[in-house]
Parts: structure tokens; sequence; C-alpha cells
């Protein structure tokens, strides 16, 4: 492999555009191709919106770069070590499979796949493979997510007693978002961070009892659950709630609020960010880590894959599994009735 790792990028929307940014910065990495449908993406002469201040700022020089209009030519003929899909969810498993099976490092954007099924099939072609594959579950990159586990692993402030995490936001711009068949609704593109997060640190929910609704998607945009573990937190009080239905120029917002027998931490993104502390009777402002969880989640990757570390199945097997837990949840909307996810 060359000193520098060589990035392909397919899919240059939101989050493309951010993880061409933080490729841009890194200095043990050249980006030598990109891949989009939209050749006014391809010349940079336009910039994705994103949910989050300092996402996609367009600042990678991609004058020298190799352009292709189909993703699958770039697998097929750049010379590339690691290609970073980031195209519509519909169309990660048989995007994700060329990668694996031409032999390069992959990067999938989240989720893995449109349903459970597509991803026990990426689990298996991954294991089956010496590629490195990982999944872009960003929260567990995110350094006020990762204090969090942190806390809750060591019992830091005594035993986790509850956690709500929450994530809003108005309905999302783009033909994409408009069709459920292509993202899943917003339980799935949106919600599934939460889901993720949540089995990462608790392990895998033994039942779910949610409420939503169907939104402009077409899917359910809107969802509240409520998480039941067994062994260590078969006591604790787990929910989530998620969606994108709030009213136009309502701002996107994502939180959480978890309670130890010993103190309490109150986390959120959205007009700034900020992780508060309620310990002995003082509230205390949390230092975090700069950075958000893209950044520190491909700085993880390009590491793994220049030490020639081999994929974290573990990880990959838990995002794989939030898609039982969402498809779970969904079965208790449309019926009203407690469900045990279908592991695989």
């Amino acid at each position: 492999m060359s000193k520098k790792l060589k990035v392909g990028v397919i899919g240059l929307g939101m989050m493309g555009q951010t993880h061409l940014d933080v490729y841009s910065q890194m200095p043990n990495v050249e980006v030598v191709a990109i891949a989009d449908q939209d050749e006014a993406r391809l010349l940079g002469l336009t910039q994705a919106q994103g949910n989050i201040q300092g996402q996609a700022q367009g600042q990678v020089d991609l004058s020298q770069v190799q352009r292709f209009t189909d993703g699958y030519q770039l697998i097929e003929s750049a010379d590339v070590d690691l290609i970073d899909v980031c195209v519509g969810t519909n169309l990660h498993l048989a995007m994700a499979k060329a990668v694996i099976v031409k032999g390069r490092h992959l990067m999938l954007e989240k989720p893995v796949a449109r349903s459970h099924t597509q991803g026990l099939e990426l689990l298996a072609l991954a294991q089956a493979s010496p590629s490195f594959v990982m999944l872009g579950m960003c929260l567990r990159y995110w350094p006020a997510w990762v204090y969090l586990k942190q806390a809750i692993d060591e019992q830091r402030f005594g035993a986790l007693k509850s956690l709500f995490c929450e994530r809003l936001s108005s309905f999302p711009d783009g033909d994409f978002y408009r069709s459920s068949q292509q993202c899943g609704g917003a339980i799935l593109d949106l919600h599934i961070h939460d889901v993720d997060f949540i089995s990462h640190c608790l392990g895998r929910p033994s039942e779910v009892v949610s409420r939503g609704h169907i939104g402009r998607s077409g899917g359910l945009d809107h969802v509240h659950t409520q998480y039941t573990f067994a062994g260590e937190f078969k006591d604790a009080v787990v929910t989530a709630q998620g969606g994108w239905s709030m009213a136009q120029g309502y701002p996107f917002n994502m939180s959480y609020t978890a309670n130890f027998e010993q103190a309490t931490l109150g986390y959120e993104l959205g007009d700034g960010e900020h992780l508060i502390l309620y310990h002995g009777g003082v509230a205390q402002a949390v230092d975090l880590a700069a950075g958000m969880g893209y950044e520190h989640e491909i700085k993880h990757l390009v590491r793994a894959i220049l030490s020639s570390q081999s994929t974290d199945f573990d990880s990959l097997h838990s995002a794989v599994d939030a898609l039982a837990v969402v498809e779970a949840e969904a079965l208790s909307i449309a019926t009203g009735q407690l469900q045990q996810p279908l592991y695989g």
C-alpha cells in the first residue's frame, strides 16, 4: 500500500462533502477520485447544506482528482485503497458488495442497509473479505457521546438509572427524503443514530414499545420508543425520540439526558453544543475534545487501515443489530404491541 492512503468518495451530497473535508485535513490521505451523477457537484460548483454547523464546508481541492458520473466506474477503474460510499440507503448493499468484491477497503455511511436482512448479507460478505469495512455510526466517536459511554462503562457516577435520547428537525430538502422506499423514513435515516448508540452502550434491547406516525417521506417520520434490557441494565428506564416532522424552520437538535445514582448528564447540540454535569449540587460544563464524530471516525478508520488492523466485527454486527431494533419499532407502531427484535 502507498505511504498515503488513496481514497475515492462516491456520493457528494451533504455527507460525502463532509467526509471530503475531513480527508482534506489529513496528511496521510490523498483523495484521488470522486463520483456523483450531478456534474455540478463533481466540479465543486454546489455545496450541500448540513444539519450541523461545520459540515460540508467544501474545503478540499478537487482540481486534480479523477471524476466519474457512475460510482461503479470509480470502483472498477480508479487506483484507490479506500472507497467511501455516501449514496442513498437503498443503494448501500449493491455498492458495498462491489467495493468488497473489488478488494478495496470500505467506509459505508449509515445506515448499513435498507433492511436487517440486507445488513446480515453485508456482514457475511465483510467477514469473508480481507478488506477493512466500517460503518459510519458517528455518535460512537462524537466526544460528548464518548464521554457518556465511558461514564456508563466505568460507573463513574454509579449505575445508570435512566437515559433519554432525542433527535428532531424539520423535514430535510431533497427528493431522496420524499421517498421512504429510498431513505426509510426518519426512523431509519435519523433515529437509528440513537438506536445504535443505545445498543453500543447497553447491549441488545430485548423488547421495544413504540409510538409514531407517517410523515412526508411516506414512512415513519416520528418515533418514540422505550427499550427493555436483560442483565445489568434491566432496571434502567431507556427511551429515545426522533423525527423530522417538526414545522419548517425548526432547527436540528440532538440531545441526551443520562441519570446515574450520583449525578446527571445533560447534553444538547443545537444552538451551540453543551454537556453539563450535575453532581454534588453543582452544575459544571464538561470540557470536550474538539471536532465532530465524522472527523474522529474517519481518523480511526485511516489509522486502522494503515496499521493493518482487521475489521471490528463487534461494531459492525452491532450496527446490523440496530436495523433489527428499528424494524421491531416499526412493527410495534403498526400493531400497538410490545415487540422483540429478531436478531440474526
